[in-house]
């Protein structure tokens, strides 16, 4: 194992909190808020339709500069192609503006690129793709791109996209910090039979996704 590859695998956190957060119709006069980024999360999601995108919005507080951003996709022996599927994101100041009169989600995606503060991609060719295996999912997960840096206080968001115009089922990775109480556990067990159920259906979370 290369010491690239090491230390990719090393950084990944186990004890994300899993939130499955399904696409939003209207995105982005609507987008999700998952609060205080203090605590890690792993949000699963999907792109439903080609040129889809997904976005969600953190705030980072005064004692929590450092970030950590992960992109990754489940290994499904159903879904092969999923080992190709990268999907990128980016991360901006404040909430997402909302699209102009008759853009295009790929004009939206474009006008974005220039507001990000950061890109999180990745470019693995098929056969090189190092894998991740999450423990609380019991799953497999394909590596995707990485980021870490220092975020002032503020608001801020995160648009995941895939510049080929794929889609499928994704995880987003937020921050490291570990906050366990009963009440999480409870919820993890509540939570993770529908990401399990969902995660390699042909037909995504959604159940709507083109096979």
């Amino acid at each position: 194992m290369s010491l690239l590859l090491s230390l990719i695998l090393s950084s990944m956190a186990w004890a994300h909190v899993p939130v499955l957060l399904l696409p939003i119709k209207g995105t982005p006069i609507t987008t999700y808020y998952v609060g205080n980024s203090s605590v890690s999360r792993a949000i699963y999601s999907e792109l439903t339709n080609s040129g889809d995108f997904f976005v969600v919005n953190f705030l980072v507080t005064a004692g929590n500069e450092k970030s950590l951003i992960q992109m990754l996709t489940p290994v499904c022996s159903a879904i092969p192609r999923y080992e190709s599927f990268q999907p990128s994101a980016m991360v901006f100041e404040g909430e997402a503006p909302w699209k102009n009169q008759g853009e295009s989600n790929t004009d939206y995606i474009n006008r974005l690129k220039a507001k990000a503060i950061a890109r999180i991609e990745s470019n693995f060719p098929v056969g090189s793709r190092p894998k991740y295996y999450e423990e609380f999912a019991k799953q497999y997960y394909w590596v995707g791109g990485e980021w870490r840096g220092n975020l002032k206080p503020g608001i801020y968001s995160i648009a995941v996209y895939d510049s080929k115009g794929d889609r499928g089922t994704f995880t987003l990775g937020l921050n490291e910090k570990e906050a366990w109480t009963p009440d999480l556990w409870k919820y993890v067990a509540e939570v993770l039979p529908s990401i399990s159920a969902g995660i390699c259906n042909p037909k995504g979370f959604s159940g709507a996704m083109p096979e």
